[in-house]
């Protein structure tokens, strides 16, 4: 048999049988990269509010208003030097997102709220940057708003950043609140950005 681990009222018990590391959608379980070998481990069973659900609602309106804007509203044609500046924010963008999606593992969540008994990711991007799954989404949305010189994209890219700015402060009262650690990674990291915030 495995380990209880502690039930607050707000998570579900969950047994993990032997042989389950196997199973092919393991995105619900906490720490899947654990050996799982008849463990008991928690599950989270809150609010969509309590979660931090709207949060991401207003991230992606602001997302997909960035995309669309930059299409029906593009400003004069954009020099080369524009183009590939813009394209290069995309690119940097991306492939910062894809570097901390990797780092998290099972740990990843859209919920600003850190998922029950998963770890503190110190590696990969987050050696950077607190938050470069944030940061990826906002030289993304910049990057579109420059290639099509859109004014009005680029407004509310300026928006989406005080919002996930934001949306990192909320999240971190809640990894302080999971991590006691957390504190001394704040001192040593950047929030968005290495060393300014």
């Amino acid at each position: 048999m495995g380990k209880v681990l502690r039930d607050p009222p707000n998570r579900k018990r969950v047994f993990v049988p032997t042989g389950a590391s196997s199973s092919p959608d393991r995105s619900h379980w906490i720490c899947p990269a654990l050996p799982l070998t008849g463990q008991w481990h928690t599950k989270v069973n809150e609010s969509f509010h309590a979660r931090g659900g709207w949060w991401v609602i207003g991230q992606s309106l602001l997302m997909t208003a960035i995309l669309i804007l930059g299409v029906v509203s593009p400003g004069a044609t954009a020099p080369v030097g524009g183009r590939i500046a813009g394209s290069l924010l995309i690119v940097l963008g991306a492939w910062l997102g894809l570097a901390g999606v990797r780092a998290l593992g099972p740990a990843r969540t859209a919920f600003p709220r850190p998922l029950p008994s998963s770890c503190l990711v110190r590696s990969g991007p987050y050696r950077l940057v607190r938050h470069p799954l944030y940061l990826s989404v906002l030289l993304v949305s910049a990057g579109w708003a420059v290639c099509w010189r859109s004014l009005p994209a680029m407004g509310l890219a300026v928006v989406l950043g005080a919002l996930l700015h934001y949306k990192a402060r909320m999240e971190e009262r809640w990894l302080r609140e999971e991590f006691p650690e957390y504190r001394a990674y704040a001192r040593e990291v950047g929030r968005l950005f290495p060393k300014l915030f």
